[in-house]
């Protein structure tokens, strides 16, 4: 069991199960279709109702690092569904938006976007299939992403 103090509160952090505890009670994750990740659901020492990235837990839990505050927990293989500890690091927000880290994740999409100013091309990488769409969100409700996702990535 490792113990975690995040924003004033201490989880119990399971290293087999990957359970969070919190008062010996474990919490039950959400998960957030919209975000595509899991998230956890509290109440703080002000009875206050807090949520929290179960990513971010589980890496501080595993890979300690005294100026979490400032970073972000990043899932190496683009999955936002896999809080394993191998899969989680600690990044940037920089480096977490970098480029490489982007085509990493349009590559995982299978797809290209271009933008020519009315409409949006969208590849898919593996068949090379082209389609188009009128904006953003419609491409990522398609593709199945996150409409910021298709944004950041026009070329």
């Amino acid at each position: 069991m490792k113990t975690v103090e995040y924003n004033n509160t201490t989880f119990e952090v399971d290293e087999d199960t990957l359970e969070i505890r919190l008062n010996g009670k474990t919490i039950t994750p959400c998960f957030n279709k919209q975000l595509n990740r899991w998230y956890l659901s509290y109440f703080d020492k002000d009875n206050m109702s807090r949520f929290v990235p179960r990513a971010r837990l589980i890496c501080l839990a595993f890979h300690p690092n005294a100026n979490y505050k400032k970073l972000q927990a990043d899932h190496i293989d683009c999955d936002t569904t896999n809080d394993s500890p191998d899969n989680l690091r600690w990044l940037t927000r920089k480096q977490n938006n970098s480029t490489k880290h982007s085509i990493k994740q349009r590559s995982i999409n299978h797809v290209n976007t271009v933008h020519s100013g009315e409409v949006i091309k969208a590849t898919n990488l593996q068949t090379n299939e082209v389609r188009y769409f009128a904006n953003g969100k419609h491409c990522a409700e398609s593709i199945g992403c996150s409409a910021p996702l298709v944004y950041m990535n026009l070329n």
